[in-house]
């Protein structure tokens, strides 16, 4: 129990964005779950490469916010690794 509460308040320590970081959650559930957000509001597909279209397009978009996020988070990265 004391190994547990020692990693705990060690947790604490770290400041909130870096905590941030260290709770995110894994980014392909994360890719997983805007993909399907997206295919799931749109109802049926004509075809399997509207589909396909469909998925490349938000996978685009997904990346574009993935890139923004971690230039966002690159120098509480940086921090932590020094």
């Amino acid at each position: 129990m004391k190994t547990f509460w020692e990693k705990l308040s060690t947790y604490f320590q770290y400041d909130e964005q870096i905590r941030r970081i260290i709770n995110t959650t894994n980014p392909v559930e994360g890719f997983h779950r805007q993909v399907r957000k997206v295919t799931k509001t749109k109802g049926a597909f004509p075809n399997d490469m509207a589909l396909l279209k469909h998925i490349y397009l938000a996978t685009e978009n997904i990346s574009k916010k993935m890139d923004a996020t971690a230039s966002e988070l690159e120098p509480y990265c940086t921090a932590v690794m020094h």
